[in-house]
């Protein structure tokens, strides 16, 4: 409880001390400013967006073994959105998914490796671009960004390789099964788990890869098209690439259960990255702001699905 209450002091003092630094009224001068068939565009893909993301994690429930409708991963999805539009982190979000899922279904191990690849693969085309993003266009010129970041990206293909591969993955699946036998009591069950979503994502077929691979592209573009819509909406043009590096920073910053809903980060983020841009500080909260408001139309969904969930229109169970 007073975690939760000290996140909620740092999320307001955040954001109350980057609305002092860029102006109030220049905020609001930017915020109305924004031209609506350009909301409307970003609205529109954050909403196919938040459909082709319930259509990935039904593919990974059906592969895994397990039926449920559409509807119901939808339902899920959005009561997820509205636990981590009021509670810091996506933990408590994720939490509440797997138990929907699994009361839906009753096969919580296999939801649970369902979820575990649906983060693994939603993580791929951000990291993967990002990193290309980084090499055209450091945000650090002074640093070798591009050259770590094509560093790391061969140290994780080269990984991703040893650990799919039929012949090198049992032996490192002896490995890391008895390290996690090392890990505190509390661990161990969690670690189990981890390696059982690994295991059950080998035994996919080529066809299944290639089907969720184009899913997570998909998602992951219509996400730069909203982040694009939502800058276009300002009058700013900025780069794609740009848009693209900025994505990874903030996906890596929404892992980090600082502030609810990554609010005062993001913006803080923004102002940093798009300065390079010469984009004002109010235009860049104001980007923040407005990418802001597609988690609270999809919270606001997620809360009328609680309220139908408490007054018993819904059940848990399909």
């Amino acid at each position: 409880m007073i975690r939760r209450i000290a996140q909620l002091v740092l999320t307001a003092g955040l954001l109350a001390f980057l609305i002092h630094m860029v102006g109030w009224r220049e905020l609001r001068d930017g915020l109305s400013s924004a031209r609506w068939p350009w909301l409307a565009a970003m609205y529109g893909a954050v909403a196919i967006n938040f459909a082709m993301m319930a259509a990935c994690l039904r593919e990974l429930l059906a592969k895994v073994g397990t039926k449920v409708s559409y509807t119901r991963v939808l339902f899920s999805n959005a009561l997820a959105n509205f636990y981590a539009l009021v509670l810091p982190g996506d933990m408590m979000a994720g939490i509440a998914k797997w138990a929907i899922l699994s009361a839906a279904t009753g096969q919580r191990a296999k939801v649970l490796s369902a979820l575990v690849l649906n983060k693994m693969t939603l993580a791929v085309p951000p990291l993967i671009f990002g990193i290309i993003a980084f090499a055209f266009e450091s945000p650090f010129p002074q640093l070798s960004v591009a050259k770590t970041a094509f560093g790391a990206a061969a140290v994780a293909f080269t990984g991703f390789i040893l650990v799919f591969h039929p012949r090198t993955s049992k032996a490192i699946d002896r490995w890391a099964r008895a390290a996690g036998g090392r890990l505190p009591v509390a661990l161990r069950p969690k670690a189990e788990r981890f390696f059982d979503a690994f295991s059950t994502f080998r035994s996919f077929q080529a066809r299944d890869h290639i089907e969720l691979l184009l899913l997570t592209l998909a998602i992951f573009w219509l996400g730069i098209l909203a982040f694009f819509c939502a800058t276009r909406a300002l009058g700013l043009d900025v780069p794609i690439v740009t848009l693209v590096w900025i994505s990874l920073a903030l996906f890596i910053s929404r892992l980090l259960p600082i502030t609810f809903n990554n609010l005062g980060v993001r913006e803080g983020l923004l102002i940093l990255a798009l300065g390079r841009n010469q984009v004002e500080p109010a235009l860049a909260v104001s980007v923040g702001l407005l990418m802001f408001s597609n988690a609270i139309w999809i919270g606001l969904i997620g809360a009328a699905c609680q309220v139908a969930v408490a007054l018993g229109w819904v059940k848990f169970r399909d």
